[in-house]
């Protein structure tokens, strides 16, 4: 959640799970080629220190990254990660929504 005011984020100590969702549309063999959308998220957890990026509906990991971290929440195409030291990283999910690049910024 980013402030209005200032633009940094703010982070509260809630669940350590984040998503959003990315739009995917795939023609439906049974359906004579109408066309059905389905819904790709985005999620991450953190394990050991380290946010892993996942891929629903499999929920398994398509790209670890990031060290110390101790929560971390999709916001849009962006992944907020906060670490041990109190360091606020930001990181960039690339457009296939199978990495990460970054972090782009860094806020103590």
């Amino acid at each position: 959640m980013l402030s209005r005011d200032s633009g940094i984020p703010m982070l509260d100590r809630g669940p350590r799970f984040g998503s959003a969702g990315q739009r995917a549309i795939r023609l439906n063999p049974t359906t004579s080629g109408h066309r059905e959308v389905l819904m790709r998220q985005n999620v991450v957890r953190v394990v050991n220190g380290k946010v892993q990026l996942l891929l629903l509906p499999t929920s398994t990991p398509v790209h670890i990254f990031g060290a110390d971290a101790v929560s971390a929440i999709v916001q849009g195409d962006t992944v907020v990660v906060q670490c041990k030291d109190g360091r606020t990283q930001i990181w960039r999910i690339n457009p296939s929504g199978t990495s990460v690049s970054g972090p782009i910024r860094s806020i103590r």
